[in-house]
C-alpha cells in the first residue's frame, strides 16, 4: 500500500509540473476508454445535453470530499438529476458543458463545451 500512494503522490508531482501554464487543472483519465474520473485536486462534472443530468465517475473510484457533497446536494435541492457514469471524452458533442469543483482555488470552475473540446483536441484527445 505504501509503495502505491508513494507512486501516486511521485506520479502527481509530474503531472502538477507539466500542467501547461495557462491551465489550472488536468484531467485523471483512462487513455484507453477516455472515461474521465477526476481532476489533480477536483471533482468534475459533465452536464449531458439530451437529458439534462449531471454526469459524475462512480463515488467509489473518485475522492469524496466536502464540496463533492455540497454539490449533490445542490443537485438533490433543484432537482436535477445525476447519474454516477464516467463522463467520457468520445462523447464531449454530446455535452452542454462540464465543471470541476475543488477545495483549493476556486470552488467551481465553468467551462463551456467548445473550450473544453478544443483543450481536448490539443492534447490528441
Amino acid at each position: 500500500m505504501l509503495s502505491l500512494i508513494l507512486y501516486f503522490f511521485s506520479d502527481r508531482r509530474n503531472l502538477e509540473e507539466a500542467l501547461a501554464k495557462d491551465s489550472n487543472e488536468a484531467l485523471l483519465l483512462d487513455e484507453t476508454t477516455q472515461d474521465v474520473y477526476e481532476g489533480l485536486s477536483s471533482n468534475f462534472f459533465a452536464l449531458d445535453r439530451n437529458t439534462k443530468t449531471v454526469v459524475t465517475a462512480p463515488l467509489d473510484s473518485v475522492l469524496t470530499g466536502t464540496i463533492l457533497k455540497v454539490v449533490l446536494n445542490v443537485c438533490e435541492q433543484h432537482k436535477i438529476p445525476v447519474k454516477f457514469a464516467f463522463p467520457n471524452l468520445k462523447h464531449v458533442d454530446d455535452w452542454e458543458g462540464a465543471f470541476i469543483s475543488s477545495k483549493c482555488g476556486p470552488n467551481v470552475s465553468f467551462l463551456p463545451r467548445k473550450k473544453l473540446k478544443k483543450s481536448v483536441n490539443m492534447y490528441g484527445g
